[in-house]
């Protein structure tokens, strides 16, 4: 809206200034024609004086000529005279051109990704057929919540294969102790000692082994799980339900289960993915003329454009290798997420920080223009602004370098630069009208 109320005044202001140009070629031509009698000159004869005096004259004539074109080229030079009203209107500000010392960034493109350092597949990891799902998509979940339940016979086995060992050991170990007071007594032979002492280590290896394996099922043979049935004195707990469970903190961002479903022993597909959401990867996408300047610990600005405030991380992992079909490396960088908004699979920006450059001369970016093909600015001149051209450096996000064409402590335009371009544009006006004569 702001910029088409601009155009608007910036094309008022375009016509004013045509009709004081055209009004101004006028007079000037009328100005001409008024005065071409004061230059007739009355024929004469006087030899060789006179042939003196045509060359004298004709050398006056070409130092006035050139002279007449200096002034003509500086009032070619098209200059925009604005009231004090029209200033106000578009806010136009001069300042003095002053060094400073410019922001280094590097922008990557890339994509919010889950951090596969807190992601979790949960699978079973026995035979079964799922009796209960407790867990859906999208749930948050704590650490040894249970998800679902299998009820698998192989567990079963597994227990009372434990257990059986548990009791033969003690067995075992009453006999082997008998054993031992016989032998202190001679009432044993060497040989009966040995065995006693072998068939009570044979039993200890062989229930260390049964609660090995349910360790490493994340089962505590120390603790029955919810769900065992409890027999007789004499016989040994029946457990067949298989919880499967959170092994962290996070969300549900996947579940491929179903109640009834039955899982063979050698399933690989995973029934649950669970992801701590509250750190994120952003990977980028670097090229082989940015490696150079990366290095692990930079820090990152991420935008992801309107609605998302920016994200501040730092650059966690670069990739030794580059992908033969992009020609680019990974470089990735930790996000904190805590608020929840960044979601896997958006796409961002990222602004590396890199090391600061020297101080420049430095102005803001809508204070360079480009008209007719070159970059300029807006100076004041003769009451008015005129466009200079600029060479210019590197830009980031809030300023621009000037290399050269301004130099420090001019005045120049600021703020309303693009309203006066504008007017030279609505014109037809040439920028640079006399320059090169």
């Amino acid at each position: 809206m702001k910029k088409l109320i601009s155009c608007g005044i910036a094309a008022a202001l375009s016509l004013i200034l045509v009709s004081c140009s055209k009004r101004d070629s006028g007079d000037a031509h009328k100005h001409d024609h008024d005065h071409k009698p004061a230059h007739k000159h009355e024929p004469h004869n006087h030899g060789t004086d006179e042939k003196d005096h045509d060359h004298d004259h004709e050398e006056d004539r070409k130092s006035k000529k050139d002279q007449t074109q200096k002034q003509e080229g500086k009032s070619e030079e098209t200059i925009l005279s604005l009231t004090p009203e029209q200033r106000e209107m578009i806010q136009l500000k001069v300042s003095n051109a002053a060094p400073g010392q410019q922001e280094n960034l590097l922008r990557l493109d890339g994509e919010i990704r889950y951090n596969l350092e807190k992601t979790a597949k949960v699978m079973p990891r026995l035979p079964g057929f799922v009796s209960r799902v407790d867990a859906v998509e999208g749930q948050t979940v704590r650490k040894g919540e249970i998800l679902a339940v299998l009820q698998s016979q192989k567990l079963g086995e597994l227990y009372s294969d434990y257990h059986a060992n548990k009791e033969l050991e003690a067995l075992n170990l009453s006999e082997f102790r008998i054993a031992e007071k016989l032998r202190a007594k001679d009432a044993m032979s060497e040989i009966d000692y040995l065995k006693a002492k072998r068939q009570y280590a044979d039993t200890q290896i062989a229930r260390r082994r049964a609660e090995a394996i349910l360790t490493a099922l994340n089962l505590n043979p120390a603790h029955l799980p919810h769900g065992c049935r409890l027999g007789q004195k004499s016989e040994a707990p029946v457990c067949t339900e298989y919880e499967m469970k959170s092994p962290l903190d996070g969300i549900v961002v996947v579940r491929d289960i179903t109640p009834g479903e039955t899982y063979a022993e050698d399933n690989t597909k995973p029934s649950f993915i669970v992801a701590d959401t509250r750190e994120l990867w952003l990977e980028l996408r670097a090229r082989q003329e940015d490696l150079p300047q990366l290095r692990v610990g930079q820090e990152v600005k991420a935008n992801l454009g309107r609605g998302f405030a920016e994200y501040n991380g730092k650059i966690a992992f670069i990739s030794p290798e580059v992908n033969e079909a992009t020609r680019t490396a990974l470089v990735r960088v930790l996000l904190d997420n805590t608020d929840g908004k960044l979601k896997p699979g958006l796409f961002a920006v990222g602004m590396v920080r890199l090391e600061s450059s020297s101080h420049s001369l430095l102005v803001p970016r809508a204070a360079v223009q480009e008209v007719g093909g070159e970059s300029v600015v807006f100076v004041p001149h003769d009451g008015g602004f005129v466009a200079v051209p600029v060479k210019i450096g590197r830009f980031d996000r809030d300023f621009g370098e000037i290399v050269s064409g301004l130099k420090e402590g001019d005045e120049y335009v600021s703020n309303g630069a693009f309203e006066l371009k504008s007017m030279i544009v609505t014109a037809g006006m040439d920028p640079h009208a006399g320059h090169g004569h």
